[in-house]
């Protein structure tokens, strides 16, 4: 089989010089079906009882019209029933920081704002009403929920590489420090979220050394080496190696599919041999606090160990006397990576690693971090994602309009006034309900900022 092919060509079927034009009314269809059939009256409560905030026995419809108070017990004045117990929320979303926020990611940034604002809210206003109505399980029930979305930086991510002797070696974003160029872009766009849903939702920021110096990393990375045969032949079917990486702490290289690593795992020790082609060989033991957060992983091993640490984190987090852990982990992602990616590469591998997990895992691989929240997909006319990455070329996109053209660029062509014009679309899909459960074409939202200019200048 050939190398596949990132582009596909029409062309021919048009004369010189000339574009497709795609003809519509400008009516707009969202059928129900799926998730946007079954969360068509009800988003929020329904992912509160999935997170176990919210006791299964509250059957109390909460929709648009329904009159709970929102005040919080810590707000209100009134003391609570029991000392005050509280939880945090961790919605993550995640970027490699290789260049300026397209529209796409943009959408995703701006429905995870949304959401944790909608669920803190929500989460309020039942808690409130539990109370006025002095509901039987309100013990079972924090206090207070405090909604923060953290955008996890994939530093690690490749910003240069080369290929040796058939061994691609790269040079990460965290090594170069090119993604400097583009960090203002993204803390400007998290201001202007947080002020967009009213200062309610807190962000923070955190990189990939965070991540892996989370206390069951290294319980998490001895968990994928003792299961490594089946999973390079199932995650990486490409070069059936792990990608784990370590850059040479003299020249920055690292072998970016792992493909010459060596593993030594003991019941006593956990050892990966890496190779630089200058420097030669060097170790890293994770026994040695220091040396796993020099490790790099490839998306899908991120996602696993990533899920790992953050189902260790949500166990250790539980307290006595509360019901629910005192920190709790989701993600909001493209919807790209939802179907196959996510049942085979994630789902799948923490059912089977649960088989071989360490003895600190084996108990708190519970599928709990398996809640992902999908943000629609933003898609050219062909119904392709919006990329500006190496696998669209140089001339992509060259055909649409101006308005477009600024939507391809993000942040970078856009002015603040068209991005709150672009989270007032969103935002539209989060009250609708249902309307974020399907993707978008670039025409699309073109013309759904354009009705709110008209809308906003018609007041």
């Amino acid at each position: 089989m050939g190398k596949f092919k990132h582009t596909e060509d029409f062309s021919m079927l048009k004369d010189a010089g000339e574009t497709f034009t795609i003809i519509h009314d400008g009516m707009v269809h969202n059928p129900l079906g799926a998730a946007s059939y079954v969360f068509e009256d009800a988003l929020e409560k329904p992912i509160l009882h999935q997170l176990g905030l919210v006791p299964p026995s509250v059957r109390w419809p909460l929709s648009d019209g329904d009159a709970f108070p929102v005040t919080s017990v810590a707000d209100s004045g009134a003391p609570p029933a029991h000392p005050t117990t509280s939880s945090t929320l961790y919605v993550h979303i995640g970027a490699q920081p290789n260049n300026s926020p397209h529209a796409g990611t943009m959408v995703t940034f701006a429905v995870a704002f949304l959401l944790a604002s909608q669920l803190q809210t929500t989460y309020a206003a039942l808690r409130a009403y539990a109370r006025a109505t002095s509901a039987p399980d309100l013990a079972s029930w924090p206090d207070e929920l405090k909604v923060v979305v953290q955008l996890d930086l994939v530093d690690t991510a490749p910003d240069k590489s080369t290929t040796i002797d058939d061994v691609t070696y790269q040079f990460s974003q965290r090594a170069t420090g090119n993604m400097a160029d583009y960090l203002d872009d993204y803390h400007v766009l998290l201001s202007e979220l947080h002020a967009f849903v009213g200062g309610k939702v807190e962000y923070v920021c955190a990189n990939q050394e965070q991540l892996m110096r989370m206390p069951a990393m290294r319980e998490a990375i001895r968990t994928i080496l003792l299961d490594r045969e089946r999973l390079e032949v199932e995650t990486a079917p490409g070069k059936e190696k792990l990608a784990i990486r370590s850059a040479c702490q003299t020249c920055n290289v690292a072998d970016k599919h792992g493909i010459v690593n060596i593993y030594d795992v003991s019941p006593e020790s956990t050892t990966i041999t890496f190779y630089c082609p200058t420097h030669g060989k060097y170790t890293l033991r994770l026994e040695e606090p220091e040396d796993v957060p020099r490790l790099e992983l490839n998306t899908p091993l991120r996602n696993l160990a990533r899920a790992l640490v953050y189902m260790a984190d949500i166990a250790e987090s539980r307290v006595p006397g509360q019901a629910v852990p005192t920190r709790l982990h989701m993600r909001v992602t493209g919807a790209d990576y939802a179907g196959t990616y996510q049942e085979s590469l994630f789902i799948d591998q923490l059912e089977k690693l649960r088989q071989v997990a360490e003895p600190a895992l084996r108990d708190v691989i519970k599928l709990m971090y398996a809640k992902t929240f999908y943000a629609p997909l933003i898609t050219d006319w062909s119904g392709a994602k919006l990329s500006k990455s190496f696998y669209v070329e140089g001339n992509a996109y060259a055909y649409l309009r101006e308005e477009e053209k600024a939507l391809v660029v993000g942040f970078k062509g856009m002015s603040a006034a068209d991005r709150e014009m672009l989270y007032e679309v969103v935002g539209k899909w989060m009250r609708g309900r249902a309307k974020v459960f399907r993707n978008y074409s670039l025409e699309y939202l073109r013309l759904a900022m354009e009705k709110v200019k008209l809308e906003r200048a018609a007041v």
